[in-house]
């Protein structure tokens, strides 16, 4: 069925607005322009153009894809974000805030193959346990205490939260070092799951940084892909 508002068809809307949003091939061709909203010289730092799109709704209208394409580093398949999960989130949000009636994700369709980062394996992280079963959130896991990992996660819904932890390519950890307690000083980072173990000691903290093999265009795919799950998709663990 076609609704109609106003004597204009939304199907249409979605596309003329679609018209309006800077494709890649024309920030490719206009980013050295400095009075361009894709200036790749913005000030000269990654954290000037990611403050620059969050002040004054100027991700309104544009591609996600457009959008975290700018505040990266590297090449294509070579990419770093000044942003921990956390900050990623931060940033997706504010742009679906604004473009919550016309969510533009990427200037191409979704491929039908695409997928988001699954757990399916045959083993353990182990390797020699054989029990397995499925958790309160239909995961299927090993069951034995000491292991409990994951072995596949298919047909669940995925917090974004998750999504962007497994595609972060960084392995830096920070840790903390309070004088008086040995306890870790950054709990309200922590997950809930796991805060009683870092009441004891910090476990570590992974850096305040993202890495993926791929450019900003390809996360906006797996940030549609996530929001497609359900109306309902969790953003966080």
């Amino acid at each position: 069925m076609i609704v109609v508002l106003n004597n204009i068809n939304l199907n249409k809307l979605h596309w003329l607005w679609a018209l309006m949003a800077y494709t890649s091939s024309e920030i490719f061709k206009r980013w050295l322009e400095p009075d361009f909203k894709f200036f790749i010289n913005k000030k000269g730092s990654i954290a000037q153009r990611q403050q620059f799109l969050l002040e004054e709704d100027r991700m309104k209208g544009e591609y996600l894809g457009a959008c975290l394409d700018y505040v990266r580093w590297g090449s294509s398949d070579s990419v770093m974000y000044e942003m921990d999960t956390k900050g990623m989130i931060e940033f997706i949000n504010t742009w679906m805030d604004l473009n919550q009636s016309n969510l533009l994700w990427h200037e191409k369709d979704l491929p039908t193959d695409f997928d988001l980062p699954r757990i399916n394996r045959e083993r353990c992280s182990v390797g020699r346990h054989s029990v397995t079963g499925k958790d309160r959130g239909g995961r299927l896991r090993c069951m034995e205490r000491e292991c409990y990992s994951i072995l596949s996660d298919e047909g669940v819904i995925l917090p974004l939260e998750e999504v962007l932890d497994r595609l972060n390519l960084s392995n830096s950890f920070v840790y903390c070092f309070d004088s008086s307690s040995n306890s870790c000083s950054r709990l309200e980072e922590v997950p809930e799951r796991d805060r009683e173990l870092y009441k004891n000691s910090c476990l570590g903290h992974r850096a305040k940084e993202t890495i993926h093999s791929f450019d900003g265009w390809t996360l906006a795919w797996y940030v549609q892909k996530w929001h497609g799950q359900d109306a309902r998709a969790p953003v966080f663990n």
